[in-house]
Formats: structure tokens, sequence, C-alpha cells
């Protein structure tokens, strides 16, 4: 219970001192937000798993209760996300949800319209980072060693087999690497390879430019993120009937589908934010 008791009064601590240096001038706004943001990561992490574990065990479904958590701090970070076509991922059955990849702060996004029964896909390298190795056991995350083509492969037939066999879905960021231009990097094949083979429809998701970079010049207030998201669910893309020799055109083609998207969201959320002002 001491653990338990130091954390909570640690986060109190954080708390009250983003409150009070935010207020100091729009620089320590900002990286008062990034530390509350990493600081309720480190104290979700540490206060969550533990009781989740012993109640729950290692369970898929254990991540809609760290995306309420992280919904938590969207408020706090005033950053308001509006979702669009929401009702695109209540397709039955098995699917891909594949989605462009900015930076840590996608979980947010993850945690807004995270779809029931679904995995995530990412790198190997979260298994060994402390407590995070945790989270990837506890939610059943599928690790990708990227630098080993032999595991790469296993890893991505264990995850076809798993999700038909347990009727899952899989988040996926084709892109392979988080993306910090206003754009969308091309897509890896193997997500869809995986796809095509299970016979499984692509549900793309779209996530409007976020970053704000640090800039104190002509007045404006410096943010590591926009206040205001907008996340595009598109339509389903099926697969069924395609083979091998189509997955390069279904990879370029929703990489074109989901990079209109992108620049035709962004459009909207700088004229919106022009008419604010």
């Amino acid at each position: 219970m001491e653990l338990f008791e130091w954390t909570l009064f640690l986060l109190i601590v954080l708390l009250i001192g983003v409150l009070f240096f935010s207020q100091m001038s729009a620089t320590w706004d900002v990286y008062c937000k990034m530390v509350l943001f990493y600081g309720w990561i480190v104290v979700m992490i540490i206060l969550v798993p533990p009781w989740v574990a012993l109640i729950r065990g290692s369970r898929v479904e254990n991540l809609k209760i760290l995306c309420f958590m992280l919904r938590q701090i969207r408020y706090l970070l005033g950053v308001k996300i509006t979702v669009q076509g929401s009702e695109n991922l209540n397709t039955k059955g098995p699917y891909m949800v594949v989605a462009n990849h900015q930076s840590i702060l996608d979980i947010l996004g993850i945690a807004e319209v995270l779809p029931d029964h679904c995995m995530i896909l990412s790198k190997k390298e979260l298994k060994y980072m402390g407590l995070m190795g945790i989270v990837c056991w506890l939610c059943k995350f599928i690790l990708l060693d990227r630098n080993n083509k032999r595991s790469a492969r296993e890893t991505m037939d264990h995850m076809t087999r798993t999700v038909l066999q347990q009727n899952l879905r899989v988040w996926v960021y084709p892109e392979g690497t988080r993306n910090r231009m206003a754009t969308l990097r091309p897509f890896k094949r193997g997500v869809f390879a995986v796809a095509v083979k299970a016979q499984i429809p692509i549900i793309p998701v779209v996530t409007s430019y976020y970053q704000q970079p640090l800039n104190l010049k002509d007045g404006q207030r410096p943010f590591f993120c926009r206040d205001k998201w907008i996340i595009q669910i598109l339509p389903k893309i099926e697969t069924r009937g395609l083979g091998p020799e189509d997955v390069p055109a279904l990879a370029d083609s929703t990489q074109k589908l989901m990079l209109d998207t992108f620049n035709e969201i962004n459009e909207h959320v700088v004229l919106e934010k022009s008419s604010r002002e």
C-alpha cells in the first residue's frame, strides 16, 4: 500500500507543480504539459498493471483499461479530438486497422477509437523498456523484430493465425516508424500481405498532423502538439479474392487514399483555426 500512497502523492505534487509553473510563461506551459504527459504515463504504468495482472491476467481486452486512463490526460492537456466515421469500426469479425504514425502522442488517438478485441503490432524493443514490457505482456502486444527477417516473418504468420482463430482485430502502423513530417511515408507491404493471406478487410484510420514545434516568434503560444485533432476512419477495404501478387498495389492504393485524406483533414484543421483567430 505504501507504493500506491507514494505514487498518488507524487501525482498530486506533479499536478500542482504543472498548474503553478504553467502560468509563468508560454514556454513554461509547454514544458509543464510535456512533464504532465510523460509523468502521467509513468504513474499509469506503475499503478495499473499490477492490479490488472492480479485480477485479469494477460488479455487483449486489458488495453481498454489503459485507454480509459489515457483519455483522462487528454483533457488535462487541452487536446480536443474530433472522430469522423467511427461507424466504420463496427465491422463484424476480424480486420486490420492501418494508421499513420507521428509520435508517442499517437496513443491518445488509439485511446479514443480503439475497437474491441484489438491487438497492437509494435517493435520488439518495447519488451526491454522496463515496466513497458509488462504492459506489452498484459495487453498481448505483438512484438516485431525489425532487424531479423526470419523472426519477423514468423511473427507475421503467428499474428495471422491468432487473428483468425480468436476473431481479433489488429492495429498496425504500415509506415514502419514515426514520421514527424506533414505527409505519409511509403507503406511497408508485410502487414498487407498478412491481410491478404487472412482474407480480412483493412480499415484505414487517419489522424491529422498534430506536430507543433516550439515557436516563440510572432507571439505564438508554443505547445508540443496542436490542441485540435481530427481522426478520420475510412470505410473498409476488402481483401477477399486478392492474392500475393495484389499486395504491392493494395499497399500503394491504401497509402494514396490515406495521404489524400490526411491532406484534406489538415486543411480543415487550418481553416477552422483561422476562423477562430
